[in-house]
């Protein structure tokens, strides 16, 4: 888009007020701190689109107006975008004037988060949406202390989180497949409970084993057997919650020297504990996600 010399001259001139981020480095920041929020300050029209998923909507021409309402606290981490980057450091250097003191711009905005390939819903989001609804998990070579306790209260939350998901869907609805060609949901949820099971047990061998070679087994071979056709889904779900009180206990007692242990994965190569949890709380969410788009379609 082509703008006006008054107008980016109005930019420039408050630019340097405000931070801006990458999508990374916002993205990092949701994932570590659950009181972040992330605001899309585009127009109705954009929104309705596609924007990114776990955004907030509120238009740049109504944000002073409502953001009190919205986010009262004004200490929490804001990450604002907009199509290009120019109207969410607007908007960010507004918020700043009215008192909020952890606001930024995600540089480059939706375009930006749209070549990251980072998380996106709406009909006029991509295709993968709908396999990826959270994004695709991209390893890190190491975490922080505040991104591994952040990564382990979402392993902690997910068996509520499921529970929460399926309540109230019906026997056909956990017949249906999250995509054209995916898993039903039935298979979705037990497949969970299996991975976090091998989850558990990687962890435990990483921690009593020197970078022990671990067994990698057929996803798609396992949802396909009788016990996932013949067996609620809801067993699963109780299987989840028992491993996840163990394995949160466990988690929760590791020192920096047990998460930089290591395991070999036959795919995936060498393994910190912390690369697991990492993983395993990206993979949990992604298919929550999964059964909450059948629950609300």
């Amino acid at each position: 888009m082509d703008h006006s010399p008054g107008f980016l001259a109005h930019v420039l001139a408050r630019t340097p007020r405000v931070t801006e981020v990458s999508v990374t480095e916002t993205q990092r920041a949701l994932g570590s701190n659950p009181n972040a929020q992330l605001l899309d300050v585009r127009e109705d029209r954009e929104w309705d689109a596609a924007h990114a998923v776990g955004a907030t909507h509120v238009a740049r021409g109504v944000i002073e107006r409502d953001i009190e309402k919205l986010v009262p606290a004004k200490d929490t981490p804001l990450y604002l975008y907009c199509g290009g980057g120019f109207r969410s450091a607007l908007a960010a250097d507004s918020l700043q004037q009215m008192g909020y003191s952890n606001v930024y711009s995600v540089d480059g905005g939706w375009r930006s988060w749209q070549e990251a390939g980072a998380p996106m819903e709406g009909p006029a989001a991509p295709a993968d949406a709908l396999r990826f609804p959270i994004g695709k998990h991209v390893r890190q070579d190491t975490y922080t202390a505040d991104e591994r306790a952040a990564f382990i209260a979402r392993v902690a939350a997910q068996p509520a989180a499921l529970a929460a998901a399926l309540s109230g869907m019906t026997e056909a609805q956990h017949e249906q497949p999250y995509r054209p060609g995916g898993w039903t949901v039935r298979q979705v949820v037990h497949h969970v409970a299996d991975s976090h099971m091998h989850m558990y047990i990687r962890i435990k061998l990483a921690l009593s084993a020197t970078e022990p070679t671990i067994n990698a087994y057929d996803q798609d071979a396992w949802v396909h057997m009788a016990d996932v056709s013949t067996v609620s889904p809801m067993v699963s779900l109780s299987l989840l919650a028992t491993v996840h009180e163990r394995l949160v206990a466990a988690l929760r007692s590791l020192t920096p020297a047990d998460f930089a242990r290591g395991l070999i994965h036959p795919d995936n190569g060498r393994m910190t504990v912390e690369q697991v949890v990492a993983m395993y709380a990206w993979h949990g969410d992604h298919h929550i996600a999964h059964i909450r788009n059948v629950k609300t379609a």
